[in-house]
């Protein structure tokens, strides 16, 4: 019988010691889950934060161009519609100061082509018919190109707009 309670006491204490081991094997396991998932969940609140603040340094970016191709589309259409001459003045003004200058820090290429080949159209003597569809496209692509900026796919054109308006004249 003293066999038998020494082989009963030598299989308690193997399983006490390997009970041991694997409750602390499970702690580890446990602990190294918890430690991923905090990892995890800071990487998440890194890119979320990340993205706030690029947002918010892009807003002062985006505000000025939506103003400033607000200007644009409103200049050129006095342009291709009124009959005012000191409207038309203005408007001109405007116009030409934008593209000389301001308008450069916010566009992109096929607004900067058709704020080009609108520039041209005076002076190039193009019909106020011309004028108008040249207008209304510089509008789609300022459109286009806001669309772009805020990542907006809602704002897209419907139409396929090239920036070409007097290609051939």
């Amino acid at each position: 019988m003293a066999d038998r309670d020494q082989s009963l006491e030598r299989y308690v204490k193997i399983a006490s010691i390997l009970i041991a081991v694997a409750t602390f094997v499970f702690g580890v396991v446990q602990f190294s889950a918890n430690e991923r998932a905090k990892r995890v969940e800071q990487a998440r609140q890194d890119r979320v934060e990340l993205a706030q603040k690029e947002a918010a340094a892009k807003k002062p970016y985006l505000d000025r161009q939506l103003q400033l191709y607000a200007d644009a589309a409103r200049s050129a259409a006095v342009l291709a519609t009124s009959s005012d001459q000191n409207r038309l003045n203005e408007a001109r003004a405007r116009f030409l100061e934008l593209y000389w200058g301001e308008l450069a820090m916010v566009e992109d290429r096929d607004v900067d082509i058709a704020m080009h080949e609108f520039e041209l159209a005076p002076e190039a003597g193009v019909p106020q018919e011309v004028l108008q569809v040249c207008s209304i496209r510089l509008s789609h692509l300022l459109r286009k190109s806001l669309s772009s900026s805020f990542g907006a796919k809602v704002w897209t054109s419907p139409y396929k707009v090239e920036p070409y308006c007097l290609q051939g004249r």
